[in-house]
Order: C-alpha cells, then structure tokens, then sequence
C-alpha cells in the first residue's frame, strides 16, 4: 500500500513539475504587466518549507492549488494587498477571490535586478 502511495505520489510531482516550468513565465495585470516568471524558487517551495521538507499532504494540497496560480497572476480581477520591502527583494501578496468563500493568495517577489518571481500560493 504505500509503495502504491509513493507511486501515486511521484507521478503527480512529475506531472506539476513539467506544468509548472512549461510555463516560463506570465504577464501580471496587477504587476503592471511585468512577466512573474516560474523556476526553481517557487517549485521548491511547493515541496519545502525553509530547510524542512513540507508533509506530502500539504505537497498535495498546494499541487492542487496550483491551476489557481496561473488563473490568479493573469486575472485583471487580482489585487496587490500587501507589499513588504526585505533585504534584497521585495514581496507583493496578490489576491484573487475564486467564489463568494473562497480566495487563493499568491506570493511573488521581485529581486535586486527587477525581476518577479513566483513564490507560493495558498488558500
């Protein structure tokens, strides 16, 4: 049985993995049109949190809130509702309401040389 869960495991990270750096990156509307792009940063998130690897029932669950990031980053209804200035990037929250209860928050960061990255989604 959990060889079979593993396998089933696998199978979806390799299948987010391909989606997700097919992308290359987005035009963001509420960016001013800037390109978010899609790399390793926001990847390894989905699968780690800092240093430690995230339980995969929480990999899962971000898979899965993975075909809002490309819907949220390209939406001209999407909302910058937080913007925080760190040592060497800059964060901005976006925020887009899916239905009347429920909404994704997606973290993007733009770095020294001006360039936006996606980071994380949640829910």
């Amino acid at each position: 049985m959990l060889n079979e869960i593993n396998y089933l495991y696998n199978i979806r990270l390799e299948k987010i993995r391909e989606a997700y750096f097919r992308i290359g990156y987005l035009k963001c509307p509420c960016l001013n049109n800037q390109h978010v792009y899609f790399n390793q940063i926001g990847f390894r998130h989905f699968l780690r949190k800092g240093r430690l690897i995230r339980p995969i029932k929480d990999q899962i669950r971000r898979f899965g809130l993975f075909e809002f990031a490309v819907h949220a980053i390209t939406s001209n209804e999407t909302q910058v509702v937080e913007i925080r200035q760190n040592r060497g990037f800059v964060s901005y929250a976006l925020e887009l309401k899916i239905s009347k209860n429920y909404k994704v928050k997606i973290i993007v960061i733009r770095n020294d040389e001006g360039h936006y990255h996606f980071v994380s989604i949640m829910d």
